[in-house]
């Protein structure tokens, strides 16, 4: 076999291993342990849940579904600085889009809104603000109104704040597994309107019951 033949030999090989995960139209065929991985996320089995995607990645490494997964899972068992390390891997690996899949219940700019998730609990807050702008960008999902309503209230742009929460709280339906519950991010969205108001001198009782019973 010649060398042309020899590289085409292995290039076809090495397609023939990529497609082997594609189906018709390019979606992913859904890793073995996604179920029991979604349904540990649910509920709030983070640690059982980062488990299956390690698992599943030894034997997919460049899965950048899974890779999203375990970033998502590491910020919410606070592995902070790894979880950051992954989100800027993706992101580096994308070209800054990151990852979406509807089999993966992964909404476009997932892995900016993940990225600004983790900076505002390390008190980055405009570098936050930037992470989940470039989300919003690729999808205005409701989940995405609902942190930068917080990023804005700790940034004390009160006007801001009421504006995202009032978005989220029109159009929050908690589709994404990665959306927290949703009477508990609405209660959240009127609390935040609730003392925004407050602060800008508006009324806000209003809010503040409708945070307290949807929180109760």
């Amino acid at each position: 076999m010649t060398s042309i033949e020899e590289t085409s030999a292995e290039c076809s090989a090495v397609l023939f291993e990529a497609c082997a995960n594609i189906l018709p139209g390019g979606c992913i065929v859904p890793d073995k342990n996604l179920d029991q991985i979604q349904a540990n996320i649910l509920h709030d089995r983070e640690e059982m849940a980062l488990a299956l995607v390690n698992e599943s990645l030894t034997q997919d490494p460049h899965n950048l579904n899974l890779q999203a997964y375990k970033a998502y899972l590491l910020y919410l068992l606070d592995e902070n600085a790894e979880a950051l390390k992954i989100c800027n891997q993706i992101l580096i690996a994308t070209n800054e889009i990151g990852v979406s899949s509807d089999a993966y219940q992964i909404p476009k700019g997932f892995i900016h809104a993940v990225k600004a998730s983790i900076l505002l609990d390390d008190d980055d807050h405009t570098a936050a603000l930037e992470a989940l702008n470039k989300a919003i960008q690729q999808e205005n999902h409701p989940f995405y109104s609902t942190l930068r309503a917080c990023i804005y209230f700790v940034l004390e742009d009160f006007n801001q704040a009421i504006s995202d929460a009032t978005d989220a709280i029109n159009r929050f339906n908690g589709y994404s597994i990665f959306s927290p519950d949703r009477n508990e991010a609405v209660s959240e969205m009127y609390a935040i309107r609730a003392i925004s108001s407050m602060m800008l001198g508006l009324d806000w009782q209003d809010d503040f019951r409708q945070a307290i019973s949807l929180g109760s």
